[in-house]
């Protein structure tokens, strides 16, 4: 439960900022990068502090550690991969995101995130674009946002809370 609120705290922030500016701060990715592998790192029992000793979630059930983390970076990976194929169609700092955020909740966490927040961003868009930009498609939506909103749905609907 703990990750799932420094997770919002970090999404809610980068979010406002991609939703004011679109774009994100690349020392606030890093921060949630690095915490997140620390959190990992506790997670595991790579880095042993007496406070968190007793930390046991959903990652760590059922996973060894080296197979567990490459399956939570797989979609960040594929997302950067689109954004290089696409030439940034996609933003770098959404598949850092998502990167960051496969170490800190895992990947079947992830999927579900992933799920709410696309069908949020399809609804959102479609409604934005048959309204608003007919005429003009380079119109942006952020990404970010949605996340956020699939994180609380995935939080809300979630039955190991």
């Amino acid at each position: 439960m703990q990750s799932k609120i420094a997770v919002l705290f970090f999404l809610a922030f980068m979010g406002l900022e991609d939703f004011k500016d679109q774009c994100v701060s690349l020392w606030k990715i890093l921060l949630f990068l690095i915490t997140g592998i620390f959190y990992f790192c506790i997670q595991y029992q790579w880095i042993s502090i007496p406070i968190f000793s007793k930390m046991q979630t959903s990652l760590t059930s059922g996973f060894p550690a080296l197979p567990a983390i490459f399956l939570s970076v797989l979609p960040g990976t594929a997302l950067l991969l689109l954004c290089w194929i696409s030439n940034g169609a996609i933003g770098l700092a959404d598949g850092l995101i998502v990167l960051a955020l496969g170490i800190w909740i895992g990947f079947w966490e992830l999927l579900g995130v992933f799920i709410r927040c696309f069908f949020l961003s399809f609804f959102r868009g479609r409604t934005f674009y048959s309204s608003f930009i007919k005429k003009n498609r380079t119109e942006t939506i952020p990404f970010i946002p949605f996340l956020l909103a699939g994180m609380f749905l995935n939080l809300f609907f979630s039955q190991s809370v």
